[in-house]
């Protein structure tokens, strides 16, 4: 068994979580449910999890474990030419963590590990760069 687990996936990153949901309203007394725009990206963390497959270990890895994640973004449009020369940090929703939930739950379905408790170390970045990707690694703690 391998000791660390590391990939790529060329793609945009999502900018939805799975934190989103739909929301109740009611119209003349009557409950209605509306599904945002946000909510059907959510649903489509599918694929990703599809993006994610080909890479799953033969036996889920055990022990306590690194997660080490880069989400990059691609430069927002209104973002000067000039300040393109470098990766920048991505300060802007969403949140890292609820974007390390979703990822955990996927490798977790996708049985890279036993349980997502045995994460006990995760590094998470996000930046704006020019060529768009999600970096992970996982690596047994010794």
């Amino acid at each position: 068994m391998t000791n660390f687990i590391a990939f790529q996936l060329n793609v945009v990153p999502p900018r939805s979580t799975h934190q989103m949901r739909q929301r109740l309203y009611t119209v003349g007394g009557k409950a209605r449910m509306y599904t945002s725009r946000t909510n059907k990206a959510a649903v489509e963390s599918q694929t990703l999890l599809e993006l994610i497959r080909p890479h799953r270990p033969a036996e889920p890895m055990t022990g306590p474990l690194r997660l080490c994640v880069s989400w990059y973004y691609p430069y927002r449009k209104s973002e000067p030419k000039k300040n393109r020369t470098e990766d920048l940090w991505c300060d802007t929703r969403p949140d890292c963590d609820n974007l390390t939930k979703g990822l955990c739950d996927i490798l977790t379905t996708l049985q890279f590990w036993g349980n997502d408790s045995q994460v006990a170390n995760l590094q998470f970045k996000k930046k704006w760069v020019e060529t768009p990707r999600i970096e992970i690694l996982i690596r047994k703690l010794t």
